[in-house]
């Protein structure tokens, strides 16, 4: 029996650092891994039992093929051999009577690492087939904080540590961010005053000072009138703003019309508290937004976080360690060349692009109908919008659908074949973090059961059957993995500054585990790039 080290695969903004207990067959437990940089040791319930869903009883172990009506879950059993010869079969007269468009790969987060998430890419890329573009999570987030500061990266959560002030603006960090919540709970012990602007209170109010409800979809109104406050009491950093920001002179002209009484007929957010607010803010010298994705989520979700983002550094507070906005990607650019496995250059033709939200319509669609729908690391009709119309386009007799799975999910239920996935533990992968600056390799540490193949393995299967001779696709995973590495320009600096990052933990009464502090220190002037702030009105 040995620990091995591991990353969590799933769809959260660390990348958790995992220990697995092995005797290189089995796996018997999961836990944290106390010297993972960022997380500490502290993982989600659901990987506390990892172990159990690898070895489930419930797992598709061989390739299947439907025998029933379609999402009636009756299949049989068959070979590899002969699922990759009738799926490649059915591909090539599609693309021969169709065109390649005809055929649509989707993917999303079961797997968020680089190799196997996007692996896929490539094979579809060289077919000619779909593009899908994945907008499914918080692309306007991302849009709205990006139109402010450009590459600028956001805080990463360790940073959090320097804040003065905290303000979770729409983030059920308890659920979300349980890595980030030693922090805040230290915080509070140390006085500092933590302020929850949300629409739905009960999972965070108890980890907080103040509790502000607001009218979903009017956050970007709130976020004008503390502004409209700071102008007015002359608390904003002019000097700051004068000199780093594009726009600022015209912007707050516009404030004039964003008052407090005007915000509060918008967001039910009083005019008392809306000044409070704005002066409390103010008043911090590294206040901290800690901002979740919920709001973003509206048709004017770009804007709102556009607007929060300003008011990140209308005081300044970016000069300082621990300041601004927590939430969004703290790092410009990913540490892996993704092209180096989704191999762009592979297509030759025009993509046919389908939004991942427009899937169903896709599906549905009769006069350019998908003839192959291909699932992998998804599950659409639990994940993506217009269930109902999702399943009227997987009940079509003329539509060939492959599902690679783990288990019989309900997306699989409708499909003509389903392939048998492997677990992360089961494959060899590099993970990047959206949400903090780390990087990660794991390797393949028990042998998966049955016949069950990882997305890497699955699609160079294909591939050879497609007759597709492309170095590339007779690469194994580990040389894949160890490719993106060496193909990353920045690695070796990151992978240094990596090894020296390490945070200590103390265990309260309470079980919360709580990291040490550490000093803060005001730069003598700020040397950041400039920001823009958009005229509003």
């Amino acid at each position: 029996m040995e620990k091995k080290k591991t990353i969590c695969p799933y769809d959260c903004p660390t990348s958790c650092g995992l220990l697995v207990e092995t005797d290189g067959q089995k796996i018997f437990k999961v836990t944290g891994d106390e010297n993972h940089p960022a997380t500490n040791g502290l993982i989600c319930k659901k990987m506390r039992k990892y172990e159990k869903s690898i070895h489930s009883q419930d797992r598709i172990l061989t390739p299947i093929k439907r025998i029933g009506k379609k999402g009636e879950g009756k299949f049989k059993p068959i070979t590899w051999d002969e699922a990759v010869e009738e799926i490649t079969t059915k591909w090539k007269q599609i693309i021969k009577e169709q065109g390649p468009s005809a055929i649509l790969p989707v993917y999303y987060s079961g797997v968020m690492s680089v190799i196997q998430r996007n692996c896929g890419d490539a094979l579809f890329n060289k077919i000619g087939a779909c593009s899908l573009v994945k907008t499914l999570c918080s692309s306007a987030k991302g849009a709205g904080y990006n139109s402010v500061m450009g590459t600028t990266g956001a805080l990463d959560p360790r940073e959090l540590k320097d804040s003065d002030y905290y303000i979770v603006w729409g983030s059920n960090m308890k659920a979300t961010r349980i890595q980030t919540m030693p922090e805040l709970i230290k915080a509070r012990k140390q006085g500092k005053k933590v302020v929850l602007i949300e629409v739905y209170s009960k999972p965070m109010e108890k980890y907080c000072d103040q509790v502000v409800l607001i009218k979903p979809g009017t956050d970007g109104a709130l976020a004008l009138a503390m502004m409209n406050v700071m102008v007015e009491e002359n608390l904003q950093d002019e000097e700051f703003l004068l000199e780093n920001t594009i726009g600022y002179e015209e912007f707050k002209e516009t404030l004039t019309n964003y008052t407090p009484e005007w915000a509060e007929k918008i967001t039910g957010v009083s005019k008392e508290i809306i000044v409070n607010l704005a002066r409390e803010y103010a008043k911090a010298k590294a206040p901290a937004i800690i901002l979740g994705s919920g709001n973003s989520r509206y048709t004017n979700g770009g804007m709102t976080v556009r607007l929060i983002t300003i008011l990140s550094i209308f005081t300044g507070a970016i000069k300082y360690p621990g300041g601004g906005l927590c939430g969004t990607s703290p790092s410009s650019q990913s540490y892996i060349d993704k092209n180096v496995i989704a191999r762009n250059d592979f297509r030759t033709n025009k993509a046919r692009i389908v939004n991942i939200n427009q899937v169903s319509s896709a599906l549905n669609d009769e006069t350019n109908p998908i003839k192959s729908l291909f699932v992998y690391a998804s599950n659409p009709v639990c994940s993506i919008s217009n269930q109902n119309k999702m399943i009227k386009g997987l009940l079509r007799e003329d539509l060939f659908t492959v599902v690679h799975e783990r288990f019989m999910t309900d997306t699989a239920k409708y499909a003509d074949i389903v392939l048998p996935a492997t677990f992360s533990v089961e494959q060899t992968d590099v993970y990047t973090s959206y949400g903090y600056c780390t990087l990660a390799t794991a390797k393949k540490i028990i042998n998966p059961p049955g016949e069950c193949k990882s997305d890497w393995d699955m699609f160079r299967l294909l591939a050879k059957s497609m007759g597709y001779q492309d170095d590339y696709f007779n690469k194994t995973e580990e040389t894949a993995v160890d490719n993106a590495v060496a193909e990353t320009e920045s690695v070796d600096n990151f992978s240094a500054e990596m090894s020296d990052t390490e945070a200590s933990t103390d265990k309260e009464s309470d079980g919360e585990a709580v990291p040490e502090e550490a000093a803060s220190e005001e730069p003598e002037k700020y040397t950041g790039p400039s920001v823009s702030l958009i005229m509003v009105g």
